[in-house]
């Protein structure tokens, strides 16, 4: 996070929220039948809260999604347009599934894509890697952080005055 506030970028932070007043039936129903009924990332629980290391600074967004995409009924698009975000850069876990639908959503959207392979994950490594082919096949750019750091350095040094 560091890398993206130091080169400008606009950061916004997305919370799932699950509490089953949000969910819808069919995801109720999903749950029951995956999960033992075990709801996961609810509001004042530790599976709600931001990892310790990476965390919101002081004046970042954060909004709560109540579905595996962060676009989905959240206000995020029009959010991002209002700032004039072109593109955006998609991290997170699991990436066949949350950040999955997140970028499909940004696509359509009309937001240009990039998933930095590095900083996404998911318990099943099969499906990490198909949807990390699948992205870079149909949806975006798949990248690692590094590539990603020095792209967001490049583009603030064009876009910053020169000082002449």
């Amino acid at each position: 996070m560091h890398a993206a506030r130091t080169a400008g970028a606009h950061v916004t932070w997305i919370r799932a929220i699950y509490d089953e007043p949000h969910l819808s039936d069919s995801y109720r129903a999903r749950i029951r039948r995956n999960r033992h009924g075990d709801l996961l990332c609810i509001e004042g629980t530790w599976g709600a809260d931001f990892y310790e290391h990476v965390r919101p600074a002081a004046g970042e967004p954060v909004i709560a999604k109540h579905h595996y995409s962060a676009f989905h009924d959240t206000g995020l698009t029009d959010h991002l347009k209002a700032r004039g975000i072109r593109t955006v850069a998609v991290t997170g876990v699991a990436t066949n599934v949350c950040v999955e639908s997140t970028l499909r959503d940004a696509f359509f959207d009309g937001f240009h894509v990039v998933v930095p392979r590095d900083c996404v994950g998911a318990d099943d490594p099969d499906l990490h890697h198909a949807s990390l082919r699948t992205v870079d096949s149909y949806f975006g750019y798949v990248t690692d952080a590094d590539t990603l750091i020095a792209l967001m350095g490049n583009a603030r040094k064009e876009t910053a005055p020169t000082g002449i």
